[in-house]
C-alpha cells in the first residue's frame, strides 16, 4: 500500500529590528487533506509547537497562525478549525547572545481527508539563529566613550613631559651663564625690577 505523506513543512528565520527574529513555519497541504488549527476543537489532535529552552534566546508570546476555516467535520461529527492547501505559523524570539546559535524544538500535527485521518506525526525543528544585532550595537556604544579619555590622558602626559624637560634644561651648566644676562635684560626693559624678574622667568621656561 502507498504511504500517505500529504503535508510538507518548511522552516525559515526572518530577521527583525531590536534583536528579534520570527520563526516562520509553513505547511504545504495536498488537495483533499486538511491540517488542524492549534485551537481545532474537540476531537482531533491540534497542531502544537515546542521549543527547547536556551540561554541564546527567549520566547516572545505564543505561536500565531493564519485564519483557519471553521466547518463541520464528518470524521469527528463536530465543527472544527482547520487549514487546507497552506498553513503558516509564526513564533517570535528575542535574541540574547552576541554569537550565532541554534534553535531546537518539535511540532506535532494531524491531518484528515473526507474519509479518514492519519496518525499524529512529530517533526523535529532545528534552525541556525543569527547573533543579536542589539547586543553588538550595545557593546560598540559602550566602548566608544573610552576613546576620548585615552586621548586626553595622552595629551596631558605629553604636556607634563615637555614642561619637566624645559625645567630640567634650565639646570644644565651651559644655561647658568645665561640666567643673569636674561634677568638683566628684562629688568632694564620693564618698569619695575619685580616685573623684569617675572618676565625673565617666563622667557626662560618657554
Amino acid at each position: 500500500s502507498q504511504i500517505e505523506d500529504p503535508v510538507q513543512w518548511n522552516f525559515q528565520i526572518k530577521a527583525l529590528d531590536a534583536g528579534q527574529v520570527d520563526v516562520v513555519m509553513t505547511a504545504t497541504i495536498e488537495d483533499g487533506w486538511h491540517l488542524y488549527s492549534q485551537d481545532a476543537g474537540e476531537g482531533p489532535i491540534p497542531t502544537s509547537f515546542t521549543f527547547f529552552e536556551d540561554l541564546a534566546y527567549s520566547i516572545e508570546g505564543p505561536v500565531t497562525e493564519g485564519k483557519p476555516k471553521e466547518e463541520f467535520d464528518k470524521n469527528f461529527e463536530s465543527v472544527l478549525k482547520y487549514f487546507d492547501k497552506e498553513a503558516v505559523f509564526v513564533q517570535r524570539l528575542n535574541l540574547l547572545s552576541d554569537k550565532s546559535s541554534k534553535l531546537k524544538g518539535e511540532l506535532q500535527f494531524m491531518v484528515c481527508n473526507d474519509v479518514m485521518c492519519l496518525p499524529p506525526e512529530w517533526v523535529d525543528i532545528e534552525l541556525d539563529l543569527p547573533a543579536s544585532s542589539a547586543s553588538n550595537s550595545k557593546a560598540s556604544s559602550m566602548s566608544k566613550p573610552n576613546e576620548p579619555i585615552a586621548n586626553t590622558k595622552g595629551a596631558w602626559s605629553i604636556f607634563i613631559i615637555a614642561f619637566l624637560s624645559g625645567f630640567v634644561a634650565l639646570l644644565t651648566p651651559c644655561v647658568f651663564p645665561m640666567i643673569p644676562m636674561t634677568v638683566s635684560f628684562f629688568t632694564k626693559q620693564s618698569k619695575t625690577k619685580a616685573a623684569g624678574v617675572r618676565n625673565a622667568i617666563v622667557y626662560g621656561l618657554s
